[in-house]
C-alpha cells in the first residue's frame, strides 16, 4: 500500500509561487493542463467554485475516499445516473430518508425491515 508523508521543510531549489493580488487567469492550448504531484494537493475557494467541461469529467481516487460535502443541496443530474460499488456483492448505503419522487424498479430481490 503506498504511503504519502506530508513534509514540514521544502526542498532547496523546488518552491515556485504565484501571488495574483486581483485575478489569475491561465489560457492553454489544445493540448491542455496536466497538474501532478507526489504529495498532498489541495484547492481552496472562499467564492463560488465552477469546474466546467463540454465532453465529461472524471473524478478518481485509487486508494482513499471521495467525499462531497455541500451546506444545503447536492444535484446530480444526467441522462442515467449510477452508482455502484466496487465489489458488486457491496451495499449502497442511504443514511437518511429516501424519498422516491416517480416509480422504484427493482431487479433482483427486495428486502424490507418495516412498513410497505
Amino acid at each position: 500500500m503506498p504511503y504519502v508523508e506530508t513534509m514540514s521543510h521544502p526542498i532547496p531549489f523546488g518552491n515556485y509561487s504565484i501571488l495574483a493580488n486581483n485575478s489569475y487567469n491561465l489560457v492553454v492550448g489544445a493540448n491542455g493542463i496536466v497538474m501532478s504531484t507526489e504529495g498532498n494537493m489541495d484547492l481552496n475557494a472562499f467564492g463560488v467554485s465552477t469546474i466546467s467541461s463540454l465532453h465529461g469529467l472524471n473524478l478518481t481516487t485509487s486508494e482513499g475516499n471521495l467525499n462531497i460535502i455541500c451546506g444545503n443541496h447536492v444535484h446530480i443530474v444526467g441522462k442515467t445516473v449510477n452508482i455502484q460499488t466496487c465489489n458488486e456483492n457491496d451495499q449502497v448505503v442511504v443514511n437518511s430518508n429516501l424519498g422516491i419522487k416517480k416509480n422504484a424498479v427493482v431487479h433482483g430481490s427486495l428486502y424490507v425491515d418495516g412498513e410497505i
